[in-house]
């Protein structure tokens, strides 16, 4: 399983380009017939994966807030992969790329 924040719209392109035209469509469609779905679960299409996963997450400048944020983020991940049955994950680094948030904080909080 990849897993990836819905709030990176960066993230989301270099997956879905990856991944293909048809994971691109469906992506689209799950965002506009439920746009307030805390996960979206999509096909691999061409990536090495069983699913892809995009969870809501809103990044917050915050130092608590962020790391609260952090561990409903992944809290929401765990149990979607424990549904889902799946024994493993990638997880990109959420928030160190685009909003320049410390590496640190995310390690600590993980």
């Amino acid at each position: 399983m990849i897993a990836a924040s819905s709030s990176s719209e960066n993230l989301a392109q270099i997956l879905l380009n990856a991944a293909g035209e048809e994971t691109s469509k469906h992506f689209y469609e799950q965002l506009v017939s439920n746009p307030n779905a805390l996960v979206i679960v999509l096909p691999p299409g061409e990536l090495q994966c069983k699913n892809i996963f995009f969870l809501k997450w809103e990044p917050n400048k915050d130092e608590e807030v962020l790391k609260q944020s952090i561990e409903d983020l992944i809290h929401n991940l765990v149990q979607n992969l424990i549904q889902h049955k799946f024994t493993s994950l990638a997880f990109p680094a959420i928030g160190c790329g685009e909003y320049g948030f410390n590496i640190n904080i995310l390690v600590k909080t993980m």
